[in-house]
């Protein structure tokens, strides 16, 4: 059985040198960890310029999509 591949992210430099990942897609929800550049992620969703990640933990979370690429399979 072959198992699906959701489409991938790369985080790109920020002027922090991190991303908030929040638990909604919107600058005022809270913030649950932070991604760093040159990390990869599976997405899942894409809202309002947002993109549902799927973190390391199994867990998911929103990141704004102004820092990051899609990854041409």
């Amino acid at each position: 059985v072959s198992k699906s591949i959701n489409p991938k992210l790369h985080i790109t430099d920020t002027p922090t040198g991190w991303l908030n990942v929040r638990d909604d897609s919107a600058l005022d929800a809270k913030a649950i960890t932070k991604v760093y550049p040159g990390e990869e992620y599976e997405y899942t969703d894409e809202q309002n310029g947002w993109y549902q990640i799927v973190l390391t933990d199994g867990e998911s979370g929103w990141i704004f999509g102004s820092y990051t690429e899609k990854i041409k399979n």
